[in-house]
């Protein structure tokens, strides 16, 4: 396969990408119901079970090798361009914003990364279960409860793509689908990493699911 190298080391020093990445179409996604049954409350929260790692013991292995390459002065912890560089060597292809959305997802406060991080976000990457499809419709109802409220503030537009303001989204987590309590929604929206102007994007709101 493409994913091959020349050499049995070079072969047990490389991930490919078939090891770590799951086709959208994995039976662990969860897809939206298509019944016409009447939904539950929206769980805002993302799936806690992310947090435990179901990767094999050989693709953790690869990783940590894959860590271990990209951190070059040993330091156990790398930054965002070891973080890029270690994408690329697992057959990772995104563009700069995806990269960068990623490794905020979960690196700690001073902008680094340690091992079991790294492993995690493999993980999540490849066991999330949230579908595009879920997403989507997650996000969908979230510009549904801003709608709601009577303000010109709750959601607006930048090049033809929607955003939520963050007074907005809290007002809507602690009042729509599973109620959170403000420790809740304020957490979540910590785990947006958002910039100066406090604006939620679609890629903002996907990342953060995926990444937790």
């Amino acid at each position: 396969t493409d994913s091959e190298l020349g050499s049995s080391e070079e072969e047990d020093a490389a991930v490919g990408t078939d090891d770590l990445r799951d086709e959208h179409g994995a039976a662990d996604q969860v897809q939206a119901s298509g019944t016409g049954d009447v939904a539950p409350p929206i769980p805002w929260v993302p799936d806690v079970s992310n947090e435990r790692i179901k990767l094999s013991v050989e693709e953790q292995e690869k990783l940590r090798i894959a860590f271990d390459v990209a951190d070059a002065h040993k330091k156990r912890q790398i930054g965002i361009g070891e973080f890029s560089s270690a994408l690329a060597s697992l057959g990772y292809s995104a563009d700069n914003k995806t990269v960068m959305g990623w490794f905020q997802s979960v690196a700690d406060e001073n902008g680094l990364l340690e091992l079991e991080d790294f492993i995690t976000f493999f993980n999540n990457q490849r066991y999330s279960t949230y579908s595009e499809e879920t997403i989507k419709a997650r996000w969908e109802d979230l510009v549904a409860g801003c709608n709601d409220e009577d303000s010109d503030e709750n959601f607006c537009s930048e090049r033809n793509e929607l955003f939520i303001y963050v007074k907005a989204f809290r007002r809507v987590m602690v009042t729509h689908g599973e109620i959170l309590t403000d420790e809740e929604a304020e957490q979540m929206v910590r785990d947006l990493n958002l910039d100066a102007t406090e604006r939620i994007f679609y890629d903002n709101y996907k990342l953060m699911l995926l990444g937790s």
